[in-house]
Parts: structure tokens; sequence; C-alpha cells
């Protein structure tokens, strides 16, 4: 499986995914993603792991979404 550049979808800042889950989840949660990505078969729970994250990253930086 080829690895895509950036896996987090509506990512269309400079951020890459690393600096998402970091800014997100934080650091330990981003070494169990990768050790975890050593480990993907069929990539459908990361999928939709990343998916979560991209509509979370959406959500933060759009101050119409906001309180």
């Amino acid at each position: 499986m080829t690895a895509r550049l950036r896996e987090i979808p509506y990512n269309y800042t400079s951020f890459s995914d690393r600096e998402i889950v970091l800014r997100i989840l934080g650091d330990e949660a981003w070494g169990i993603i990768n050790t975890l990505r050593e480990e993907r078969r069929t990539g459908r729970s990361a999928q939709m792991l990343y998916e979560v994250l991209g509509d979370i990253w959406v959500v933060m930086r759009n101050p119409y979404l906001q309180d």
C-alpha cells in the first residue's frame, strides 16, 4: 500500500497530518497512530479516524461554526 501524502481530509492548510493530530489529540496519540499504521491491513478504521479528525479540524478552524 502506498502512503498518501495527507490522510486527513479537508486539510487545505499547511499543517501536516502530524501537526493536526498533535493539536487535537496530543503527542502520545500520534505515537499510537504511527504504531498502528505499521499494522494496517485494509485501512478502514484508519480512514474513519482520519475523517473524524478532518471534521474536528474543520470545526476548530472555522470561526463561524464556533460559539
